[in-house]
């Protein structure tokens, strides 16, 4: 039989002000930090904002957010291993199937519970995107190249958030503590 506990989820806002609340009634507070990697396709090219998508310029076109997205040049995606080659689409918008290049995501959950109460907030970090030209071949191409022969091509990789994006600004008094950080790596 469950004891009922009550989570509220809050903004940032107020979750940092019912921090502040509970310090004047109690001299430390325990907020737990929970990170878990993902990548479920939930951030596809085609669904980021214009400023976001902007790093992926000198790789990918789209006409507006939600429409399909287009290789500008060829690209492996490191990931996975595949090739898109010049005009090839890379992520579908408006309800299409998912699939494609997607960027993963750091989920960051901040919580505390007090009197049975538990208050959290959660937030998203994306990976951060980084394009290098390399000599490299296509995982499903290699019969075709010899040794000399290897092409050079653009690769996207993606690097893990900064631990800066992770924090929220808390009261001096608040410890925070991760208490089960499990950052799994992606496939």
């Amino acid at each position: 039989m469950g004891l009922g506990l009550t989570t509220y989820d809050c903004t940032e806002t107020q979750f940092v002000e019912n921090l502040r609340k509970l310090l004047e009634v109690r001299p430390h507070i325990i907020a737990n930090r929970l990170l878990v990697n993902h990548d479920d396709g939930r951030y596809g090219l085609a669904y980021l904002p214009d400023p976001i998508f902007e790093k992926y310029g000198r790789l990918a076109k789209r006409d507006g957010s939600r429409s399909p997205v287009r290789a500008a040049i060829p690209f492996i995606e490191d990931r996975t291993g595949r090739l898109y080659e010049s005009g090839a689409t890379v992520c579908i918008g408006r309800g299409g199937r998912p699939g494609g290049v997607s960027a993963p995501y750091t989920r960051v959950e901040y919580s505390f519970t007090i009197w049975g109460d538990t208050y959290r907030y959660v937030f998203d970090a994306l990976f951060e995107p980084e394009i290098r030209l390399e000599k490299r071949v296509p995982r499903f191409h290699a019969p075709k190249y010899r040794a000399k022969e290897v092409p050079l091509v653009h690769v996207l990789r993606f690097r893990p958030p900064d631990e800066e994006s992770m924090k929220l600004d808390l009261p001096s008094a608040v410890l925070t503590f991760d208490v089960r950080r499990r950052l799994s790596p992606l496939p």
